[in-house]
């Protein structure tokens, strides 16, 4: 868990934004100082202050983190959380900053995903799926749903660069009779057989937006959705008694 210096910025947050927004703040993490990085950016600006760059980023939703370079006066804005790689460019002027809230606790390893109205922790152990469910419930969230296309391309984002290869989220099979087919022999966008059904930890049945990668395997009994990195995080299906990394969500 990387080192968080906190920066109060309840103030300026109430001045530049709306009066909700005081329940958010702008944190320094001192292991990215003097490093920079274009991976996930939303905009790279000049812009007059720090004030002014904890502002662009307060007023994009998309927004979690940002860099600020104190001479240049350049702001960038990133979608996800950047970790310490050994590609950084390196320029000491450099400082980054997260954007969190009371109710996404650091010590819990939660980021904020503030389009949603959620936060996520990624999981730094392999379990089974239903032992990630209980873990995630035990501590008052879920698995991750992922209910539409900008939630997927969210994730795809931020699990780029994480080691992990596959990460379950909260996706299953209702009963024990799923099997898949494809289109096009294996190529192209994977199709659930007819009879497949597929529900959500919380028992709601999938509808709506899917994102299922080209099948590789026929499997039969209770499966569970996850999502590789070898596919471009779409989604795929295993015995759900299989080890995996797994993405928690709280909602706020």
């Amino acid at each position: 868990m990387w080192l968080l210096q906190l920066l109060l910025l309840q103030v300026m947050c109430r001045v530049i934004v709306t009066s909700t927004c005081q329940e958010y703040y702008a944190g320094l993490i001192p292991e990215m100082n003097g490093r920079v990085r274009n991976y996930a950016l939303i905009e790279n600006i000049t812009v007059k202050s720090i004030r002014a760059c904890t502002q662009e980023c307060f007023t994009n939703l998309y927004c979690v983190t940002f860099f600020y370079n104190s001479r240049t006066k350049q702001c960038q804005t990133h979608r996800v959380l950047l970790l310490k790689t050994s590609s950084d460019t390196l320029d000491t002027d450099w400082r980054y900053y997260q954007i969190y809230t009371e109710k996404c606790s650091q010590s819990e390893g939660l980021i904020l995903f503030r389009k949603e109205n959620t936060c996520y922790s990624l999981s730094l152990t392999s379990i089974t799926w239903e032992d990630a469910e209980r873990y995630c419930f035990k501590r008052g969230w879920r698995l991750l749903r992922i209910p539409n296309k900008e939630v997927q391309h969210h994730f795809r984002l931020a699990l780029t660069r994480e080691p992990a290869e596959q990460y379950y989220f909260g996706l299953k099979s209702v009963d024990d009779t799923n099997k898949w087919t494809t289109v096009n022999g294996g190529t192209g966008e994977v199709t659930p057989a007819s009879t497949n059904k597929w529900k959500w930890s919380n028992g709601e049945i999938l509808t709506g937006f899917t994102k299922w990668a080209p099948a590789q395997y026929t499997r039969t009994g209770p499966t569970c959705v996850f999502l590789a990195r070898s596919q471009n995080r779409t989604w795929n299906n295993v015995s759900c008694s299989k080890r995996l990394h797994f993405i928690c969500e709280k909602v706020l």
